[in-house]
């Protein structure tokens, strides 16, 4: 009842886990760290945002060198 009239096809999409979906569940059970894994997979399975966080991270470095030769 709580997973409707065709049993057989819930039971095979629970079985059905894919390589993507296994590495995900493991990297969730391990807290704070997952979260980190998955933000620079998302960061990463995007040529604009890789490009947008390499950007941040020159202008960030920039700042701070700058801020060093002023102080």
């Amino acid at each position: 009842m709580l997973f409707g009239g065709d049993m057989e096809s819930f039971e095979e999409s629970i079985t059905n886990v894919t390589a993507v979906e296994a590495e995900l569940h493991a990297w969730r059970q391990k807290g704070p760290i997952s979260r980190l894994h998955n933000l620079i997979r998302c960061i990463y399975a995007s040529e604009q945002r890789r490009s947008l966080f390499l950007q941040v991270q020159r202008d960030q470095l920039e700042a701070m060198r700058s801020e060093r030769l002023r102080g």
